[in-house]
C-alpha cells in the first residue's frame, strides 16, 4: 500500500483546496480526484478538459502538466499558497475570445 501525498490545488477564484491522492497515482489520476472534491464546479467536464498547471509570476512560462506525469514528481514547493492551478477547456476558449 502506498502512502498518500496532499496536493494543494486551486480552481478560478477560489481558495486552495487539498486533495489526497496515492504517492504513485499520475497527473491524470491526480485529476479524477479533483473532479470528486470539487464535484460542483466541475462535473460537467471530462478528465481530458481539465488541465493543470503551475501557478507561476507574470510572464513566465506557462507549465502545463503532462497527464502521464507522476503527482510525486510535480508537488515539489506545492502548498496553500503555491497552489497547482486547474483550468478547464471552457476557460480557455473564453479567455481566446477577449
Amino acid at each position: 500500500m502506498s502512502a498518500n501525498l496532499v496536493v494543494w490545488v486551486k480552481y478560478g477564484s477560489g481558495e486552495a483546496v487539498k486533495v489526497k491522492v496515492s504517492s504513485d497515482c499520475d497527473v491524470n489520476d491526480l485529476k479524477e480526484a479533483i473532479k470528486e472534491k470539487l464535484f460542483m464546479a466541475l462535473k460537467d467536464y471530462d478528465a481530458s478538459q481539465i488541465i493543470l498547471e503551475e501557478d507561476v509570476k507574470e510572464g513566465a512560462k506557462v507549465v502545463v502538466y503532462a497527464p502521464d506525469a507522476p503527482v510525486s514528481d510535480i508537488v515539489g514547493g506545492n502548498s496553500a499558497s503555491n497552489p497547482i492551478l486547474i483550468r478547464t477547456t471552457g476557460n480557455i476558449i473564453m479567455e481566446s475570445m477577449l
